[in-house]
């Protein structure tokens, strides 16, 4: 994970209405529904409930819908900046848990 740049192209992301978030063609996928599994990109399979997220306005947590206890996390481990995502217990006000999607017409 980078800070955001604000010109899209690798930090543009879609949720589509089955729960994807997708980038260039790829998913993101949980490992497994535990907490501290990793968040990878892996190809897009539209059944597979480890690329199925959550996310409902106003409410800035990203949850797994397999697992709706675990949310999408940033949290740095071992002195890190940036930490890439893994799956947390959710916590509504983690600064590391929260997330901006804003939302765009279906094109």
């Amino acid at each position: 994970m980078y800070p955001c740049h604000g010109s899209g192209g690798n930090q543009e992301w879609l949720f589509s209405d089955s729960g994807q978030i997708t980038s260039s063609d790829l998913c993101l996928q949980a490992m497994s529904a535990t907490p501290d599994a990793r968040v990878l990109f892996s190809r897009c399979e539209i059944n597979n409930a480890m690329q199925q997220f959550q996310f409902n306005p106003p409410n800035t947590l990203i949850r797994l819908k397999a697992s709706p206890a675990l949310c999408l996390d940033t949290k740095p481990i071992d002195g890190a900046s940036l930490q890439n995502p893994r799956l947390h217990s959710c916590i509504a006000e983690g600064k590391f848990q929260q997330w901006s999607i804003k939302w765009a017409p279906n094109m």
